[in-house]
C-alpha cells in the first residue's frame, strides 16, 4: 500500500511539474505577443518622426534615434543567447540636449 502511494505521489509531482513547464510557456507566449506588438507599434510611431513635413531634425538626431535602437535591440539579442538576464537601464537622450 505504501508503494502505491509514493508511486501516486511521484506521478502527481511529474504532472505537476509538466503543469508548472506549460504554464510558463502559455505566460511567455501571451505576453510575448502582446510586448512584441507594442514594441513593433511603438516602432512605427518613432518612425513618424521621419517626416519633415511634420517635423525638424538633422542627421545627427536620426543617427541618435538609430544607435539608441541598435544597441537596445543588441541587448535583447544577447539576453536570448545566453542565460544571463541582467537588466540594463538605458535613458535616450539626443547627445545635443
Amino acid at each position: 500500500m505504501n508503494i502505491t502511494n509514493n508511486r501516486a505521489a511521484k506521478d502527481d509531482a511529474a504532472l505537476s511539474e509538466i503543469d508548472k513547464r506549460r504554464d510558463k510557456r502559455a505566460k511567455f507566449i501571451e505576453l510575448g505577443e502582446k510586448r512584441v506588438a507594442n514594441a513593433i507599434k511603438a516602432l512605427r510611431l518613432i518612425g513618424n518622426l521621419a517626416d519633415r513635413n511634420n517635423y525638424q531634425y538633422n542627421k545627427k538626431d536620426a543617427a541618435d534615434i538609430s544607435k539608441a535602437l541598435r544597441s537596445e535591440l543588441n541587448d535583447l539579442i544577447n539576453k536570448f543567447k545566453s542565460s544571463d538576464s541582467a537588466r540594463t537601464t538605458s535613458i535616450f537622450k539626443f547627445t545635443d540636449s
